[in-house]
């Protein structure tokens, strides 16, 4: 399959895997956001390890804030002064 990614992914596999924008990609690693744990550096370029992606793409997530925050309590709070 000419579509297989190869073992060691750069910004352009990574974002392909991801289904998403090398800009995208560049701007998370340049905020720290969460992405996969990165191969150690060889140079200034970001390499990853497929396996590591693939694992992390199947791992659950932690919860985001808006998960965790109870909506109703919000919704009561807004009439009230």
């Amino acid at each position: 399959m000419s579509d297989q990614l190869p073992d060691v992914l750069f910004v352009d596999d990574l974002a392909k895997s991801l289904r998403c924008s090398r800009r995208t990609i560049e701007r998370r690693l340049r905020a720290g956001a969460d992405l996969p744990p990165e191969m150690r550096r060889i140079d200034s370029t970001h390499r990853w390890l497929r396996e590591t992606v693939e694992a992390w793409k199947r791992a659950p997530s932690e919860p985001t804030l808006r998960q965790t925050v109870d909506v109703r309590f919000f919704k009561g709070a807004r009439g009230r002064r």
